[in-house]
């Protein structure tokens, strides 16, 4: 006797095929070429070079997204940072862990994915050794380039929720907001605590925070910090001493509504990311205003929930958002950068370096020897994943 399929399973290969040819369906290719900041015809200071997603990523068909054989790897993406080889490190809630995009060979790896915690925020030192921020677990979990687990930094107790990271190679030390206990623990890249920065409790005084968030550092070592709910930034010397502070709650420009990622340039401008305003915006070494780049959209150069925002020693930016699952691209057009692309040439996609197939480390301390690494507790997080993820184009 002949089976006939039940009812409920044409619906459902009714759905999947509904599914399908939307899945299909192409937008039309939004041109980019003329997407820059302050828009025209004031002169551009910041143009759109690309973006990370994961249709980028050579997804697969709708049947093997049923299968649940896709290579998405954005869920929730939230801190970012990028290497001297050009490879950026995100951090993602979704899958609980970080990925790593090869910009050169064009492919992803995962930074092994963690079991009940919240990887907020990575950072890379000189020697490739990966910092990883967990609020999950209060910790910092050290990595070497190879992906090794070298180290974990901060005692019971000494974190409560660390959320953003910064590194400073030249000072051989290690900046951690501690989102919770409302201020920055300074540790050696050791992992030996050195200072904190802040009061003994959240205030709106200078010096001290109400949920810190993003840390950065420009080129004297200067540390600049999102105090989240004091709505403004907070700059200390290296030292860990008060400079000055920037920002308050308004939607005059300038004001911010909840400021989370920050960056410096190469010329000292200070680049805010705001998850309430959908922008960045780009204020002085000051902390004057200046411009804004973007508002809310899923388009390029529109932004929705952008966490955190990176720039390397070439002035790209990197701004990674939640909402929309990408990592969008620009550049900074500085002085040095216009000097090295004559005027009238376009900026091109992410000059990635040379292929290499080993990372040199160039900062000051080695490597941690693997045999020398102490056996990793039970309660430890994992080692890295599986290699190859995926294409990125």
């Amino acid at each position: 006797m002949k089976k006939s399929l039940p009812a409920t399973g044409y619906l459902l290969l009714a759905t999947i095929f509904l599914i399908a040819g939307c899945a299909t369906t192409q937008e039309p290719a939004i041109d980019t070429s003329n997407l820059q900041w302050p828009p025209a015809p004031d002169k551009a200071r910041v143009r759109y070079v690309k973006s990370i997603a994961n249709e980028a990523f050579g997804e697969k068909s709708i049947w093997d997204m049923m299968l649940g054989e896709s290579e998405k790897f954005l869920a929730r993406p939230r801190g970012i940072t990028v290497d001297r080889l050009g490879n950026i490190y995100v951090t993602d809630l979704g899958f609980r862990g970080v990925f790593i995009i090869d910009q050169v060979k064009k492919k992803i790896r995962d930074v092994g994915l963690f079991e009940s915690s919240f990887t907020s925020d990575v950072a890379v030192d000189d020697n490739g050794r990966i910092y990883i921020a967990d609020r999950g677990r209060n910790n910092v979990y050290v990595y070497d380039q190879n992906r090794n687990y070298i180290l974990t930094i901060g005692k019971a107790g000494e974190l409560k929720s660390p959320t953003g990271l910064a590194i400073d190679n030249e000072r051989q030390r290690l900046y951690v907001s501690n989102l919770r206990g409302h201020d920055v623990k300074v540790y050696d890249l050791s992992g030996n605590f050195l200072l904190k920065i802040g009061c003994e409790k959240g205030s709106g005084a200078d010096g001290c925070f109400f949920a810190p968030q993003g840390l950065t550092l420009d080129g004297a070592g200067n540390l600049y910090v999102t105090d989240s709910f004091n709505f403004r930034v907070q700059s200390f010397t290296p030292e860990g001493k008060f400079k000055f502070k920037f920002g308050e709650v308004g939607d005059a420009r300038g004001d911010f509504a909840m400021p989370y990622g920050i960056a410096v340039d190469s010329e000292g401008n200070i680049y805010v990311s705001d998850l309430r305003f959908n922008n960045v915006q780009v204020l002085s070494k000051e902390g004057k205003y200046i411009f804004t780049i973007g508002e809310y959209g899923d388009k390029p150069g529109t932004f929705s929930s952008p966490y955190d925002i990176y720039i390397d020693e070439k002035d790209m930016i990197y701004v990674v958002e939640e909402a929309n699952r990408r990592i969008q691209i620009f550049q900074y057009l500085s002085e040095r950068y216009k000097k090295e692309h004559p005027e009238g040439e376009s900026v091109k996609e992410a000059e990635q370096p040379a292929e290499t197939t080993k990372q040199q480390p160039t900062g000051k301390t080695e490597p941690a020897n693997k045999a020398e690494q102490p056996v990793k507790e039970p309660e430890q997080p994992p080692l890295f994943g599986k290699e190859g993820l995926g294409e990125i184009y």
